[in-house]
């Protein structure tokens, strides 16, 4: 949630949108339905795992079937090690840019929920977090009260004094904001 309003704090205009959505709802939310309403805000949680995954190393897997990578086949069996913050980060997943909607099917505001699954910042196959869905839901829910509740989320100090370290997982350092409790 550290990156989320890292990125809310430094494109305004996404921030804007998502608090507009949470407005629409008129409330915070309390069920299922809410959340299914509230399509932007969990793009945004799913484009900041996608910017700043909690965890970016090596994913390795093993081939099951014949494949290829850049042209050179690769045998069954063999293990290969994708560097998640590097493919998660590719032009073709939307490079550097925090773009929320990304996550919609073409010309919808619709969730693709393919591509939500198959999130690697949750990792894939066998291994893979089982505890997604719920995680991706909590955090919606902690996004939308958040917008709900304060306003021009902005940084204290500078963009650039903003740096990431690890510990267990990837955060961000010295990350000051200020925000105004909003008045109903």
């Amino acid at each position: 949630m550290e990156w989320f309003v890292y990125l809310m704090c430094a494109n305004k205009d996404i921030q804007n949108a998502a608090r507009a959505e949470v407005d629409g709802l008129g409330r915070d939310p309390e069920a299922a339905e809410d959340l299914r309403k509230l399509t932007y805000v969990e793009a945004c949680v799913l484009e900041t795992l996608r910017i700043q995954s909690s965890t970016p190393g090596p994913l390795p897997s093993v081939t099951t079937a014949p494949y290829t990578i850049e042209g050179r086949p690769v045998e069954v069996g063999t293990i290969i090690i994708m560097m998640m913050d590097e493919a998660m980060k590719s032009e073709e997943r939307g490079g550097n840019s925090f773009r929320p909607e990304n996550w919609f099917l073409p010309g919808t505001t619709e969730i693709n929920r393919d591509l939500a699954r198959d999130h690697w910042a949750f990792s894939c196959g066998p291994r893979k977090c089982p505890g997604q869905t719920l995680a991706v839901k909590e955090c919606t829910i902690i996004a939308a009260f958040l917008l709900r509740h304060f306003d021009d989320m902005r940084f204290t100090l500078g963009y650039d004094d903003v740096k990431e370290t690890m510990w267990l997982n990837r955060v961000p350092e010295n990350l000051k904001v200020t925000m105004s409790l909003r008045n109903y």
